[in-house]
């Protein structure tokens, strides 16, 4: 990913003229960066509302590379929101989605980590076991959760029509396999998706995806 040339497109392509003092990225912080290079750490130190056996199996879970290097570049401080109508997460902002805010802080369990918000609130998310790192949008109120025996359980608020007839009266389980029904793909790939969003490509508000 040519990191200067996405740099020039957002430039070119929004209405916000960068400030010399908040510029629209700034490399990141060896402590912010941790956010991604110490997922797990972070989690297991701050999250809300997972004890250590509820996320395990992200001790191996390896944040792809080119998101790495991505954010230790470009870290997005103060991107102006573009047609696409999104905030693009900086990495303090996404460690808070995923440890402290819903829904990042229940979908990151399964492999999914907000990186940018709608003006709605709703979530766009990279998926993290996914080799291209794919990128989805879901509504905020996806996801409720209870507590059970000391145990915290999901659930699905407005499930779709397909899990719905899949499990008519039966609960739905709330696991990566039907979390992706109920998540609306936007790109393939991180890479595809902040070269788009930095050439305001998308020419309507993501968000309207979810209607």
């Amino acid at each position: 990913m040519n990191d200067k040339w996405i740099y020039q497109n957002f430039k070119q392509n929004t209405d916000g003229t960068e400030d010399t003092d908040a510029p629209f990225f700034e490399k990141a912080s060896e402590m912010e960066l941790e956010a991604l290079t110490k997922l797990y750490d972070t989690c297991l130190t701050h999250s809300a509302v997972w004890a250590e056996h509820d996320i395990y199996h992200l001790r191996e879970l390896k944040i792809p590379e080119s998101m790495v290097q991505f954010y230790q570049e470009m870290n997005p401080t103060n991107v102006p929101m573009n047609d696409a109508g999104l905030y693009l997460a900086d990495l303090n902002r996404m460690r808070d989605e995923y440890t402290q805010l819903v829904p990042g802080c229940y979908l990151i369990k399964f492999g999914f980590m907000v990186i940018a918000t709608t003006i709605g609130g709703n979530s766009i998310l990279a998926d993290l076991y996914d080799e291209h790192t794919a990128i989805y949008i879901c509504d905020h109120n996806l996801l409720s959760l209870e507590q059970e025996n000391g145990q915290s359980v999901l659930s699905y608020v407005f499930p779709p029509e397909t899990l719905q007839e899949q499990y008519e009266e039966n609960p739905i389980p709330v696991n990566r396999t039907t979390l992706v029904q109920c998540l609306i793909p936007i790109e393939e790939s991180f890479e595809d998706f902040m070269t788009k969003l930095s050439r305001n490509e998308y020419e309507f508000d993501l968000e309207d995806l979810l209607e």
